[in-house]
Parts: C-alpha cells; structure tokens; sequence
C-alpha cells in the first residue's frame, strides 16, 4: 500500500513533544561538540504481520471507521490523530519534489524505500538501514557530548516516521529537490547514563519549507538560513545508497 502524502505534515504539537533539543545545525555534528537534548519515551505500537496488515483496507478507511472498529472515543484526541494520520497519507499530491508513501508493515516500509531509492540498488544491495539506539523508555534532558561522527552514505535518503494510529502506521518521505546528508552519531550523558548511537539526517536547502515549521522557532532562524538536522526518534527507519566502493553498513 503506497500512498502520496504532503510534505511536511507533523503537527507542531508532536514535533515538540518529540524531545527537547531535536533541531540542530549541521556543525553541531563533529566529534567535541555538545548537545542538550532530551529523548521522550516512545509509545509506538506493535506493528502488524504483513499478511493481516494487507487485509485492512488502511488506503480506503475513514476516521469514523477506524474510530468505530477499534472503539476510540469519538472528539478524543486519539480519534483527532487518527483523522490527521488519514488525511496525510490518503492525499495525492506533493509539493516541493518531495515523495512520501505510508505503510502499515515493515515489509510495505522496506519496499517503498527501496522503491524510490531505486530498484537497481535494492538489486545490487546497496541500500542501507539505519535507525537509533534511543531506549523505548528515552533518555532524560542533559548535555550530551559528541563522542564519535561516521558519515553515512548517499545525498538522497528516505526516512520512515511512525504516526499515530491504532496499529503502527510509518510515514516514508524521500526529499527530491534539496540533497541531505545522513550520520550515525554516538552521544553520551555527561551527567551519567548509558551511551546511545543516533542516526542523524541534515536537510541542506530549506528555502521552500513551510516557515511555521517547529524547526525555525526552536532554532531562531527562518527558511534557507541553514542547514536543518534532527535525530532520528526511537523505531523511525532511515534508508540510503551504499557508494559503489562501499559496502560496510550501520
């Protein structure tokens, strides 16, 4: 099931519950640079077997269906989030060059990926995965030192974003237009607490995006200023093309 959605479509509210400090330049990724940031605790649900997930009609369903079928409280927040989660991934079109899918399987996530990185690459298998050792629980609000930068292949990446449902519902987008760079990051407390590998991905051009995104307010800056990099949060998927004399992935 692979459906266009709109760019740019996290409300501000999840944006900012997602943790403090997600925003930051691309500079701040070298080794000795610190971070204050904070993990949330993540409460993503179990994602479905690819066979039952194919026998519910996600593409078609409205938010009273859904509202109905798993007993949501109706005019509950959950029930105004599944209605958001519909509308993004049920529209068609996308601005910016900016291709976005949603799947409700791992196996539907990894093919559109895999889909719009190229099928040559997946072929070839030079498409990798990355994704953050944040704990479910998160990781408290705290300086956290760079401790270690490895760059990440690619100049085009698809990154996978949960969003609320019932069931476990990802959101694929692969920018067109603009080039990103992708990072694994190692970060640790230096207030105590274990050490955790982030996978980071830096948008380079952001001229054309929205300037109400939560981004430009919490790093005081507006559209094409500069570089936009945030981490990837706990169960979200990040895809990219292995260079071809690279075949050593994250």
């Amino acid at each position: 099931m692979y459906v266009l959605v709109t760019p740019l479509a996290e409300s501000p509210e999840r944006v900012k519950k997602a943790g403090t400090g997600l925003f930051f330049h691309e500079e701040l990724v070298r080794v000795g640079s610190t971070l204050t940031v904070s993990f949330s605790a993540a409460g993503v649900p179990a994602i479905l077997p690819h066979d039952v997930a194919e026998k519910v009609p996600f593409g078609n369903l409205t938010a009273r269906d859904v509202v109905t079928r798993f007993n949501i409280a109706p005019g509950s927040t959950m029930a105004a989030q599944v209605g958001d989660t519909l509308r993004a991934c049920q529209a068609r079109a996308g601005g910016g060059g900016e291709w976005h899918a949603c799947a409700a399987s791992l196996e539907d996530m990894v093919r559109a990926a895999m889909r719009t990185l190229g099928n040559a690459a997946a072929a070839a298998g030079r498409v990798w995965v990355a994704v953050s050792a944040v704990p479910r629980a998160g990781l408290p609000l705290q300086p956290y030192a760079v401790g270690a930068v490895a760059p990440l292949d690619g100049d085009h990446h698809v990154a996978c974003h949960d969003e609320p449902y019932p069931y476990a519902v990802f959101r694929c987008h692969k920018i067109g237009l603009s080039m990103t760079r992708a990072y694994a990051v190692s970060l640790r407390g230096l207030r105590g607490g274990q050490e955790v590998t982030m996978a980071v991905i830096c948008h380079l051009d952001t001229s054309d995006w929205n300037p109400a995104y939560p981004a430009f307010e919490m790093l005081h800056t507006k559209p094409g200023d500069s570089s936009v990099c945030h981490f990837m949060p706990y169960a979200n998927l990040l895809f990219g093309v292995k260079a071809a004399s690279t075949m050593a992935s994250f």
